[in-house]
């Protein structure tokens, strides 16, 4: 199902991610998202290599 809002009305949002189907949390869920093509620009960033740090940080090892 397509998740829509003001700010992301283009994002793919399954249901396979949701809390109720997925082990870890939702840095888990983020960090699974940012592998995504859309972010290859920024993937080599000073920036994004933070937020990738701290979201690997606080994941739950699954």
């Amino acid at each position: 199902m397509n998740y829509t809002a003001p700010m992301v009305n283009r994002m793919k949002h399954t249901k396979a991610n949701t809390s109720i189907n997925y082990k870890g949390n939702a840095c888990n869920l983020r960090l699974k998202a940012f592998e995504d093509n859309r972010f290859v620009l920024v993937r080599n960033e000073e920036r994004f290599k933070k937020i990738i740090a701290d979201l690997e940080k606080h994941a739950e090892k699954i």
